[in-house]
C-alpha cells in the first residue's frame, strides 16, 4: 500500500511539475509576444511620425501658394507639425523639444502670411509676404529649416532603436 501512495505522489509531482513549467513557458512567450507587439506599434508611430515631418514641409509650400483669404485661413493650423509635435509627446519623447521647436517656426510662417497678405493685391501669400516683409518671412523658413533637420537628426539617431522590431 505504501509503494501505491508513493507512486501515486510520483505521478501527481510529476503532472503538476508538468502544468507548473508549462506556465512558466506560457508566460515567458507572452511576456516575449508583447514585449514585440509594443516595439511593433512604436516603429509604426516613429514611421508616421516622419511621414507628419515631410507633410509638414509640404504644408509650407502649399501655403505659401495660397491666393485668396479662404484658401490661406482654410490652411492657418500647422497641423502635419502639430501631429509630430503629439506624436513625439506619446511615443518618442526624446524628440519633443525639437518638434515644440517646428510648430513655433510653422506657427510664426504662418502669421508672416497672414499678416502681409491682401486679397485685393496680386499674387501668392508667399509672394507678397516675401515683398512686404521678406526678413520676417526668411527668418521663420529658416526656423522651419533648422527645426527639421534637428529632427531628422534626432530621427536618424534613435531609428536603430525603433527599427530593432
Amino acid at each position: 500500500m505504501e509503494k501505491e501512495v508513493l507512486i501515486g505522489i510520483i505521478a501527481a509531482s510529476s503532472a503538476l511539475g508538468g502544468v507548473v513549467v508549462s506556465q512558466a513557458f506560457s508566460l515567458v512567450q507572452s511576456f516575449f509576444e508583447r514585449k514585440h507587439q509594443r516595439r511593433v506599434m512604436l516603429r509604426g508611430k516613429y514611421e508616421e511620425l516622419s511621414r507628419a515631418l515631410n507633410e509638414a514641409m509640404e504644408w509650407v509650400s502649399v501655403s505659401s501658394s495660397a491666393k485668396s483669404n479662404s484658401e490661406l485661413h482654410a490652411r492657418s493650423i500647422p497641423t502635419p507639425a502639430r501631429w509630430v509635435y503629439s506624436l513625439s509627446l506619446l511615443y518618442s519623447p526624446e524628440l519633443k523639444v525639437e518638434a515644440a521647436h517646428l510648430v513655433s517656426a510653422s506657427v510664426a510662417f504662418q502669421h508672416a502670411l497672414i499678416d502681409n497678405y491682401t486679397e485685393a493685391e496680386p499674387g501668392s501669400a508667399g509672394g507678397q509676404a516675401a515683398r512686404k516683409a521678406l526678413q520676417q518671412l526668411q527668418s521663420a523658413q529658416r526656423s522651419i529649416v533648422v527645426a527639421r533637420t534637428e529632427l531628422d537628426a534626432l530621427i536618424q539617431k534613435y531609428a536603430g532603436s525603433y527599427a530593432a522590431a
